[in-house]
C-alpha cells in the first residue's frame, strides 16, 4: 500500500507494520523500489519520503510518525473487526491525522446471522451436547 501511494504521488509516505518478519520484506521492497524509481526518473530526482517503523500502532506518538493526508488501514480478518481495527484506527485518526485527512476503510458493514445446527453423535461417541441450547 506503501508503494501505490508512492506511485500515486505521496510525497511522503510512513508505513507502520507490527510484524518484524514482514517488516524485514517489507524494507527490502521498499528499497528495491526506490533504486528503481532512481533508475528510472534519475539519481537527482527526488524520491518520495518513505519511511518504515515496526511495532504497534498504538505505541507510536505524532512526532515519530508524522500528520497525514491519508490514513490507510489494511487490516482486516473476516470479521471486519478483528485484528484491533477499531483501536488501531481510532489511535491512527487521533495522533496521525491532519484536520480533513481521508480515512481508508471511512465506514464498514457488518451483516449477520443466527443459526442452530443439532449435530448427531458421532465421532467414535462424542458428545455435542454441551453446544445445544
Amino acid at each position: 500500500l506503501s508503494l501505490i501511494a508512492a506511485r500515486g504521488g505521496a510525497a511522503s509516505v510512513c508505513a507502520l507494520e507490527l510484524s518484524p518478519i514482514i517488516a524485514d520484506v517489507a524494507e527490502e521492497t521498499l528499497s528495491a523500489n526506490l533504486r528503481e524509481w532512481h533508475v528510472m526518473n534519475g539519481t537527482a530526482a527526488r524520491s518520495p519520503d518513505m519511511r518504515l517503523l515496526t511495532g504497534d500502532v498504538r505505541t507510536f506518538s505524532p512526532a515519530q510518525v508524522g500528520q497525514h493526508d491519508v490514513i490507510v488501514c489494511e487490516l482486516m480478518d473476516a470479521s471486519g473487526i478483528g485484528e484491533s481495527v477499531l483501536s488501531v484506527l481510532t489511535h491512527a485518526c487521533m495522533h496521525f491525522a491532519a484536520p480533513g485527512a481521508q480515512v481508508i476503510p471511512a465506514r464498514l458493514e457488518i451483516r449477520g446471522g443466527l443459526g442452530y445446527l443439532a449435530l448427531p453423535d458421532c465421532h467414535g461417541g462424542l458428545s455435542y451436547a454441551a453446544l445445544d441450547p
